[in-house]
Order: C-alpha cells, then structure tokens, then sequence
C-alpha cells in the first residue's frame, strides 16, 4: 500500500486478498498476471554466488594481509573496497556518481549518510570510499550468518533498539574515532531499510553524533538501488545504481534546540536532489 500510494496511477498487480480487497475500496484497477513458473536460471544463481564468494574471497586475501603486517585497519580497508570490486563485478553491478565525486574525500573525518533501500548498499557504499570508515547497524545485523562476522571483523558498532544505555555505551567508540580524526563513520539516518522508493523519515541520531563529534555531514543519495536487489530478495540483478554526493554540511553551530530544523533540512536536501535528478554520470574512480 506504501508502494503504490506514491505513485500516479496505482495498480494492483497480482494482489492477495487483502490488498485486491483494499484496491476495490480504493478504486484501483487489479492485474492478473499468469506465473512464471520454472526454476531461477543460470546467471540468475551464478551473480549472488558470485558476489558473495568474491566479498568473501577478498575478506580472506586482506585479513591475511592484515595479519602479515599486523595493521587491523589495512585488512579492514583492503576488504572493504577489494570485496566491493569483486562481489559487485561479478554481479554485473556498476556504481556512477552523477555529481559531488569530490565530496567522498574532501570532508573526512566526516559523517556519511545514505538513503538506505537494499542489502548491497554497504557495499555500494564501500565500492565509493574504499575504506577509513565504519558504520552502525541493528543488534539484529550480528546474528546474520556469514556476514555477522563479517561486519564485527569491520569493528561496526552495534545498537540495540529501545536501550538508549546500550546505544551510548555502542556508540562511544564510533564517535571517539570521529574526534579523533581518523575513521568516517555511515549511517542511514531512516533506521532501516526503505519499504519503497520514497524517503522515510529521518532519525535525530546521526545528527546528535554528528554534533557531538564536531564534524561535518556528508549526504549521499542513491536514486535505484532497488533495482538491483529489492528489499528482502536474494537474487541480485546486473545493473547501474546511480548516486549523488552533496557538499558538506557543516554542523558546528547546531545545538539541541535546533536540531530538529536541521534535521528537516538535511531530508529536504534528499528530496530535492531525487526530485530533480541531474546528470551525466561518472566511473567511481574517474576523475570529475
């Protein structure tokens, strides 16, 4: 229902029984579409197996690295943009920033925030900043198979929901390495992933960290990501996911009381961006 009220002309396709009888109360149009049937193809099965193989054969590759010259950090790096490269090529998915390549560099240490729709999206991001940054997930994000270890061995922090305790106390280490100018930090200040193409409603915790830690935010908008993997699929589908980064914004004069208005600010710039999509797009890596 989120989905289709946000478009011009909604039609139900397929629907169970619930949303074909919401659809008639509504006044949607309904579709019927016959099954596909059949088994997933080929390429189908070889793009996830070969993105997370790839992510977990360069995981490998730099922990040994990592290991050789005792430096966590390198590992971490190195894994981060070399399993991005890898997992992502082989599923036939490509990253262009269509404006503000610049800006993944200029402002760091800095806070990263993403408009987050899909489970590739850390490493869409990873693909963009190579490394000398962590983020935050839900508790939840831990017990995950494979990728629970994973994303303890990238030292992210860990917040459980409804414990503002907790959430203190993980957090500390992620704004401590902002203060202390070394590592970015990522986040998706709507929480979750989207439910659909629209901008949920941003969270103030970013920002507090953002204001707490003194240091500029850096919004980064994907326009697609969904189409390569919607939310909650494991098929991966080749394609372009296209992304804008906005300049800097700059949080030393932001305080408790007008944080709500910055906030607003900061989701309007989303909006604006989505709404007006410029062009043309460029390789990550190419120079603007």
């Amino acid at each position: 229902l989120l989905f289709l009220e946000t478009v011009g002309n909604p039609v139900a396709v397929s629907p169970n029984h619930g949303l074909a009888l919401e659809a008639g109360a509504r006044g949607w149009p309904t579709l019927q579409c016959l099954p596909r049937g059949g088994r997933p193809g080929v390429g189908e099965l070889l793009r996830p197996a070969g993105f997370y193989g790839g992510v977990a054969a360069a995981t490998a590759a730099a922990l040994g690295l990592g290991l050789l010259n005792r430096s966590r950090r390198q590992a971490v790096d190195l894994s981060l943009g070399l399993g991005a490269d890898i997992g992502l090529g082989l599923a036939g998915v490509e990253v262009k920033v269509v404006r503000g390549a610049e800006h993944l560099w200029s402002a760091r240490p800095c806070l990263f925030l993403i408009n987050h729709q899909s489970k590739l999206d850390p490493f869409l991001v990873a693909k963009m900043l190579r490394g000398g940054f962590t983020g935050v997930m839900k508790a939840e994000a831990r017990n995950i198979p494979g990728f629970g270890q994973l994303f303890q061995f990238y030292e992210i922090a860990f917040v459980e929901r409804g414990d503002t305790e907790q959430a203190k106390a993980a957090l500390a280490p992620a704004v401590a390495k902002l203060r202390d100018g070394g590592v970015s930090l990522c986040m998706s200040p709507e929480g979750t992933r989207s439910a659909t193409p629209a901008l949920g409603q941003f969270k103030k915790g970013a920002f507090h960290i953002a204001m707490q830690a003194g240091v500029p935010i850096v919004p980064i908008v994907f326009r697609n990501a969904l189409e390569v993997q919607w939310r909650g699929a494991q098929m991966i589908r080749p394609g372009t996911v296209e992304t804008v980064v906005l300049p800097p914004v700059d949080t030393s004069g932001w305080s408790v009381e007008t944080l709500t208005d910055h906030v607003q600010r900061v989701r309007g710039m989303y909006l604006e961006t989505l709404a007006n999509w410029p062009g043309p797009t460029t390789d990550v890596g190419e120079p603007t």
